[in-house]
């Protein structure tokens, strides 16, 4: 890919929802297939970071949090110095801060938002959604794209059932599920990826779906930006991306190939990123 890389974002205001382990392992799916993938860790505590300096892809991993509004700046030029040599950046961000996250949005070119299956959850994915569609009105583009995952599921959990209706009404297109497993913990614990520790593996195959349905949403926001008629559907009746791609096996698409994708807002956002302040309350 020529120009920069698209920027993937693993976001949500609540703690505790999966959004480390969501990009660990989407790093892991997409470096399997072949792209070139960075990472960067804006959470202070480094979990993300830490994994790659233990991993044998430590050197495609930077720990990079955002001090505060002074810092905006430096830190947008640090994730594009990330995303020169890479076609896919993901962006693994702190919980409680807006800050980050509306700077992030108003760069990204998708915005990943888990959740997991409890009323408890829904509050904080709902104030991350906020802030993205607040961001979304700001954007000539009318980006980033949104996919919320359900993540943490468990069939044992007495509120699995039924979740993803219970997510509908939140009105954004939902990822294929991705299970509570203890693969995740070994592999991460060890540092590696789910790929490589448990190729073919349920949690592997989900990982890879979602993948696919990441890529799936960059190509759709490479085509063409959203009329306002399209962007209003999104809140009332939004496509749902099933869980049929765990029918295919991981790696069944090949190389990923993001050639036709070009950045165009960048340069234009950079000004607007260092100087917006998010309103509070």
């Amino acid at each position: 890919m020529s120009g920069r890389a698209a920027l993937v974002v693993c976001a949500g205001l609540k703690g505790g929802g999966g959004k480390t382990t969501l990009a660990l392992g989407l790093f892991g799916a997409f470096a399997e297939s072949g792209a070139r993938v960075a990472l960067i860790d804006a959470d202070p505590a480094g979990t993300a970071a830490a994994w790659c300096a233990r991993a044998a892809a430590g050197s495609a991993g930077r720990h990079r949090p955002l001090s505060g509004r002074s810092d905006l700046a430096a830190w947008v030029a640090a994730l594009r110095a990330e995303g020169e040599a890479a076609e896919i950046l993901l962006l693994d961000l702190p919980p409680r801060d807006p800050l980050p996250l509306v700077a992030a949005a108003l760069l990204a070119d998708l915005v990943l938002v888990p959740v997991a299956p409890s009323a408890l959850e829904l509050p904080g994915a709902e104030a991350s959604l906020a802030l993205v569609r607040r961001v979304r009105r700001e954007r000539a583009d009318g980006g980033p794209e949104i996919l919320l995952v359900p993540n943490r599921v468990s069939e044992f959990h007495p509120e699995a059932r039924g979740f993803e209706a219970r997510l509908a009404p939140l009105g954004v297109p939902l990822a294929p599920v991705l299970r509570l497993r203890e693969t995740h913990e070994r592999a991460y614990a060890e540092g590696r990826t789910v790929a490589a520790m448990a190729p073919g593996s349920p949690a592997h195959r989900e990982l890879s779906a979602i993948a696919r349905a990441v890529r799936a949403r960059l190509g759709a926001a490479a085509d063409a930006a959203p009329g306002p008629e399209e962007r209003a559907t999104e809140t009332s009746g939004a496509p749902v991306v099933r869980a049929g791609y765990l029918d295919r096996p991981p790696g069944a698409e090949g190389r990923l190939d993001l050639s036709g994708y070009r950045r165009r807002w960048w340069h234009r956002f950079l000004p607007r990123v260092a100087a917006h302040e998010p309103r509070r309350g």
